[in-house]
């Protein structure tokens, strides 16, 4: 089993910062924030959770952490929890992955397809696309678009500037 997803952060429209990953069916949360990680470039410094809608009160899914393990009863252990597993019994197929709560980065995380596959996919996600992968982890989340506009409109790129593409790589 092979799940596709594409994920964007939220609040950058122009140019849009989006991958799309394809999972093994068997990958935990904490595998899926790895990858995710992976595809964006960044160093996995920070705190994450995974919930239906960003810092909502419904249910979530994050790595235990002694230090608010009386504030988190109903929390998901997302190192035991399996994705595929998850979808199943939840019906969803769009959820919030929340990175770095001090910059709050974003991200929609939106099911786009699953399959059973004759390949294995079991050692290694598969990130398919990237676009526009310029964004350092550490540039504020949305706040960082909104200082890039200002210094592309100063230097004169405008709105035809299109971010940088990359082309589409396998993470192993």
């Amino acid at each position: 089993m092979t799940l596709t997803f594409k994920i964007q952060i939220r609040g950058i429209k122009k140019p849009p910062v989006w991958r799309r990953l394809e999972i093994p069916g068997s990958y935990t949360f904490e595998e899926f924030h790895l990858a995710i990680q992976e595809s964006f470039g960044w160093w996995n410094y920070q705190l994450y959770q995974f919930e239906k809608s960003p810092f909502g009160n419904d249910w979530v899914v994050k790595k235990p952490d002694e230090d608010d393990a009386e504030l988190d009863n109903d929390a998901l252990d997302s190192e035991k929890t399996r994705v595929f597993d998850f979808l199943m019994k939840t019906h969803l197929t769009k959820f919030a992955y929340v990175y770095d709560f001090g910059d709050s980065w974003v991200q929609r995380c939106t099911r786009q397809n699953w399959w059973v596959s004759t390949s294995t996919l079991s050692h290694f996600s598969g990130c398919r696309a990237h676009v526009y992968s310029r964004y350092a982890e550490e540039s504020s989340g949305e706040r960082y678009g909104e200082k890039l506009r200002e210094v592309r409109s100063k230097c004169g790129f405008g709105r035809s500037f299109r971010g940088e593409r990359t082309d589409a790589k396998f993470i192993q």
